[in-house]
């Protein structure tokens, strides 16, 4: 497993709820639903679950242009297929371009075996797909465009009770959240978007109020989401964007929270 940097914050108790990684990616082959059921057939021993899912729409490349109207011919696209181990908290994502691995909560019980140890995993996996699709004689994947998404739960009741709290917990809003006059502020939510170390891609953060699912509690969902293109499919090209992508998101994290928040999940470096 690679080691993590030294530098780089660490917390003992972080507040993730899921980590995903993801892959772009076009076959001129293309790829069918029959080459799907085989794949699961292939994984289906350590990932027994399975749902179907609308697929995610396309996105444009960094630096392309995201706006318009869209238009698309030709048959409907594979659905969004869902690869889940015994416990849920392992999920491969496989659709007709994108391939994405997840690690997430369920209970909310769960360890989080931080990223190092999810990476090495989604680079095996997206090998062994690799593999599977030159066993079908379909022509490898090319890369388009890496994705890194950290998705944190910040629990009511624990760095902060009311949205008026909110300046003690994020360094980027005002400690007075009242407007100035006494009035009690109702709700807060708020995205904003770097640009990545090198120009390669972009990233969008994002706090949202919202209840978790499993338990109904009140939370602050704080999302970091990195993606970038590739210009071409080598490992050690997918390897450093990943790992450059979550320095930055650990960094960026770090800095738009504040000392008080650190302490509350136990800041060590």
């Amino acid at each position: 497993m690679t080691a993590r940097p030294s530098d780089l914050p660490d917390f003992e108790a972080p507040p993730i709820a899921e980590v995903v990684l993801g892959v772009n990616f076009t076959i001129g082959d293309s790829l069918k639903v029959y080459h799907i059921g085989l794949y699961r057939d292939r994984i289906k021993s350590e990932f027994p679950g399975f749902q179907e899912q609308p697929p995610l729409p396309g996105q444009p490349l960094p630096g392309q242009d995201e706006q318009g109207f869209r238009f698309i011919a030709g048959p409907l696209p594979l659905p969004r297929c869902w690869f889940l181990d015994e416990t849920g908290t392992k999920l491969i994502q496989l659709q007709a371009d994108r391939f994405i691995h997840n690690w997430r909560k369920v209970t909310g019980e769960e360890k989080y075996p931080r990223y190092e140890a999810i990476r090495d995993e989604f680079v095996a996996r997206w090998d062994e797909f690799c593999g599977f699709l030159g066993d079908q004689g379909v022509s490898k994947p090319i890369l388009n465009a890496c994705e890194l998404a950290y998705v944190n739960h910040i629990s009511k009741e624990s760095c902060w009770t009311e949205p008026k709290d909110l300046g003690r917990l994020f360094s980027f809003l005002a400690t007075d959240m009242s407007g100035g006059a006494g009035h009690t502020l109702e709700s807060v939510q708020c995205g904003l978007r770097f640009k990545l170390p090198g120009g390669n891609g972009h990233l969008n953060v994002s706090m949202t109020p919202a209840v978790r699912k499993q338990d109904q509690q009140e939370i602050l969902r704080f999302d970091l989401s990195a993606r970038g293109a590739m210009e071409s499919g080598e490992e050690a090209q997918l390897l450093k964007w990943f790992d450059g992508a979550r320095e930055t998101i650990v960094r960026v994290f770090t800095g738009l929270t504040t000392e008080e928040a650190h302490a509350c999940w136990k800041r060590k470096t």
